[in-house]
């Protein structure tokens, strides 16, 4: 059954388990917390997903070419700005022109 889910971020880094081929719909704020939206399909089976976050001004981001960009989240009338990633395997990525 398609749905929709909402997973609350935590943590710099973290595992977000999701069912396979979980389409990510958006990141905000709700209520002080980053969270991302994904339209899943609850019959197939879970997958985790790591997800990244990073601040304004951050140095110290390990590998950006394996990161995609998923969304920015402001905090604090945009005193505070996360950026929102998902780490993926270079294998998995379409390499070609």
């Amino acid at each position: 059954m398609n749905t929709i889910h909402k997973y609350e971020l935590d943590r710099r880094y973290q595992s977000v388990p999701m069912p396979e081929g979980a389409r990510i719909l958006s990141v905000h704020d709700q209520r002080g917390h980053a969270c991302v939206w994904a339209l899943v399909d609850d019959t197939r089976p879970v997958k985790c997903r790591m997800i990244e976050t990073y601040v304004t001004g951050a140095v110290d981001i390990p590998s950006p070419e394996d990161l995609i960009h998923l969304g920015t989240v402001l905090f604090e009338g945009g005193d505070y700005v996360v950026h929102v990633f998902e780490r993926v395997a270079r294998a998995s990525q379409d390499r070609s022109i």
